[in-house]
């Protein structure tokens, strides 16, 4: 009978985990009114909601791991807060999107940046998240390339007769890249990208970059 009970037990506890927290979000403006339709999303997972006209949304059946995004309309930057220790967040869209109000500890609680992409944009916290480990990882990632053998090539590339096998220069933070992917990979630390344009014509950078260029921003 014990036995039964123990089993019925453990099943319960690995039915509650497997169901996961719930978070409740809370958006007001500085005049104490709610805010609808402020985006909040959870990462890794990918859940995406939004508050409704009470300025409130519940997310549910999160993991350990996920963190909460919190995105004021035109705010170019997210509020990134852990999911895992936090039962409700409050914020208002008088104060910065990184601050927020636990009011169980009846504390601000303060969240880590993360640019908003815009549509058309290449999101690389997410890739990183996805498992992106380097930087030839997150090229191999993008729609406009093709990286095969440590080597790049644009899709449907305009080139030219003399430099048909060139491949597009890699330019870091304005300094060309001698070498190739592979030092370009040496000297690149993932997590200190900021953002990665493809430019088809690369001329500006000379003629290594005829056949195009990726440009490689870092955070400052």
């Amino acid at each position: 009978m014990k036995s039964l009970v123990s089993l019925i037990l453990f099943l319960i506890s690995v039915h509650c985990y497997c169901q996961g927290s719930e978070l409740k979000i809370v958006v007001k403006d500085k005049k104490d009114m709610p805010v609808r339709s402020v985006v909040v999303e959870t990462m890794p997972s990918g859940k995406e909601y939004k508050t409704d006209k009470s300025g409130m949304c519940i997310l549910s059946n999160l993991n350990d791991i996920d963190s909460v995004l919190v995105t004021f309309p035109g705010s170019s930057v997210k509020g990134a807060f852990p999911a895992d220790l936090f039962t409700e967040l409050q914020f208002n869209t008088s104060r910065s999107v990184l601050e927020a109000f636990d009011p169980v500890s009846g504390t601000m609680i303060a969240g880590r940046e993360k640019r908003v992409v815009k549509k058309g944009e290449f999101d690389i916290a997410y890739e990183i998240t996805a498992g992106a480990k380097n930087l030839e990882d997150l090229l191999k990632r993008m729609p406009q390339l093709m990286v095969t053998g440590g080597q790049i090539s644009l899709r449907n590339p305009v080139q030219t007769a003399q430099f048909s096998n060139t491949s597009p220069l890699i330019v870091v933070d304005g300094f060309p890249v001698q070498g190739g992917l592979a030092e370009a990979n040496r000297i690149v630390n993932i997590h200190t990208i900021e953002s990665i344009e493809v430019l088809r014509d690369g001329t500006l950078y000379g003629r290594d970059a005829l056949n195009g260029a990726i440009i490689v921003k870092l955070k400052k």
